[in-house]
């Protein structure tokens, strides 16, 4: 059984608390005991959505500073700086700066500067580590999630990780820790990118490792309505290793 897709983030948010999560393990569990195999694509968002910053939070405020930034929007009608918080977590804005009477977003922000009575914030002024979130029920010990990879040149070439989308992928912060067989390969993962990993915190090195197999993702070709189109996703490759393995 091939299954695309489930939640990437925080699954209690959604009404869905860990004593769920691990009654549906249980289940598949069972499914397992009988010789079925459940595979999931393990997502095309990379390995996780940050959580949007709690804009009731005044410690990610810096008082008495405005932004010095470029490509701006005004939004006057902003009363609080809490509002003003919001709006620019809304439209993904990076910085921001209140001010009784306006309201100030920037897509680019070089520094700050003082400003009585200004307050500023988003994640170009106060840096907040994210926290990142891998792709469930891809991330269940009991199931096999399935990434995407495309050929390096040209078709039939060496294949890499998936350049086209961000094959998802990620340690969880909810499911027990890498399965034995994966051990070794996850140790040396985190041992070889420890320069370039996401910030301590962000993701649990402790944590079950997903994926656990990968397939070609890109460029891949289907026939819709008797022409070929070219598609790609995890979608298509969790279904292409579903096909090897049935």
């Amino acid at each position: 059984h091939s299954v695309s897709y489930g939640w990437q983030g925080d699954l209690s948010s959604v009404g869905c608390p860990a004593t769920l999560v691990d009654s549906i393990d249980v289940d598949f569990a069972a499914l397992a005991a009988r010789g079925i195999t459940i595979i999931f694509s393990s997502g095309d968002s990379g390995s996780g959505m940050p959580k949007k910053p709690d804009c009731a939070d005044t410690s990610q405020y810096l008082e008495d500073t405005a932004v010095v930034g470029s490509d701006a929007m005004s939004y006057p009608w902003v009363k609080t700086a809490e509002q003003c918080c919001s709006e620019a977590s809304g439209w993904d804005y990076p910085a921001w700066t209140f001010e009784p009477g306006n309201c100030t977003l920037y897509w680019q922000a070089s520094g700050t500067s003082p400003r009585a009575g200004a307050k500023s914030g988003g994640d170009a002024v106060v840096p907040r580590v994210p926290k990142l979130w891998p792709n469930w029920p891809a991330s269940s010990p009991f199931v096999t999630a399935v990434g995407a990879t495309g050929f390096t040149a040209s078709v039939g070439s060496p294949e890499r990780a998936s350049k086209w989308f961000g094959s998802g992928g990620g340690f969880s912060w909810t499911e027990g820790g890498a399965q034995g067989y994966q051990r070794e390969a996850v140790e040396g993962y985190l041992a070889a990118n420890a320069a370039s990993l996401p910030p301590q915190g962000s993701f649990p090195p402790e944590g079950r490792a997903t994926p656990d197999v990968a397939a070609l993702g890109e460029g891949f070709q289907v026939v819709v309505d008797g022409g070929h189109v070219t598609d790609g996703g995890t979608s298509a490759s969790a279904p292409t290793f579903a096909a090897i393995v049935a």
